[in-house]
């Protein structure tokens, strides 16, 4: 009875799917050639419908756009930091804390750079390793609390760790928005995606720049998220989207090159 329910109820999908491309034949988008080069068939999508209702548990397939950390901060920002707090999030307020030792390090393509302080503020010796600092290089910060919390009143005996990309001030953005480029991704995948199992997904990460002219070079896969079509099928779609981007600028208003990474598959905890 299970197998006859399950027949019937692919059997409907796909004569849904059918029936919508019969009514859009006459009607097509204005777009055709890029619209038709990352359709997908009635078949794939069945298979991959069938596959993932014979799962037991639905996969929480994700995508990201961003810098190698999730936290940034702009160059010229950086460069007038006084404290922590200036560098990491607003949300993470270190003030609070008991602080008795700080190492700030910063990390570039040629070096690694570190000093410690006794507190959140920053020394000279910390700024003048900050103002080495350029885009793309990254900053972490490692405080040691030992003591009892400012507000809670309770012991807060342990590190403070935050890592921070140092980004440009107008970020590169894809030219519809960063949000279309996340829905055209999760629209064009889906065949792929949707046969995911959780035992084997992971989290993926295809890195690409964004030149000083808007355009996207050095695409590169970073991680696999455990599938190699999947993987292929996302770096496909980005060198093929639709739509231009927008370069990054400094604030004096100079175009400059971007590093992102796009990150897929199983995100988070």
């Amino acid at each position: 009875m299970k197998k006859c329910i399950l027949f019937f109820t692919v059997l409907l999908f796909t004569i849904g799917l059918m029936a919508f491309g019969y009514m859009n034949w006459d009607n097509p988008p204005f777009n055709s050639e890029k619209s038709c080069a990352n359709t997908v068939s009635s078949e794939e999508l069945s298979a991959a419908f069938l596959q993932s209702i014979n799962n037991e548990k639905v996969i929480d397939f994700s995508f990201d756009l961003g810098s190698k950390y999730d936290a940034t901060i702009s160059k010229q920002d950086l460069l007038n930091a006084e404290t922590a707090n200036d560098i990491i999030p607003n949300v993470a307020d270190w003030s609070v804390y008991p602080i008795n030792s700080m190492k700030v390090t910063l990390f570039t393509a040629e070096s690694t750079l570190s000093e410690t302080g006794k507190n959140i503020t920053l020394t000279k010796a910390q700024t003048s390793i900050l103002q080495l600092a350029d885009y793309a290089n990254n900053v972490h910060l490692l405080a040691l609390s030992e003591g009892v919390h400012k507000k809670t009143g309770k012991p807060a005996n342990h590190d403070l760790n935050y890592y921070v990309s140092i980004v440009p001030e107008k970020e590169a953005e894809y030219s519809k928005g960063n949000d279309a480029l996340i829905k055209y991704l999760e629209q064009n995948s889906i065949a792929q995606t949707m046969i995911a199992s959780e035992d084997v997904l992971r989290t993926g990460n295809v890195k690409f720049t964004i030149d000083k002219y808007g355009k996207m070079i050095n695409v590169t896969l970073g991680n696999s998220c455990g599938y190699d079509s999947i993987d292929d099928t996302v770096i496909r779609l980005l060198k093929s989207l639709p739509d231009p981007w927008n370069p990054a600028a400094t604030s004096d208003g100079e175009n400059i090159e971007q590093h992102f990474d796009f990150i897929y598959g199983m995100i988070g905890c």
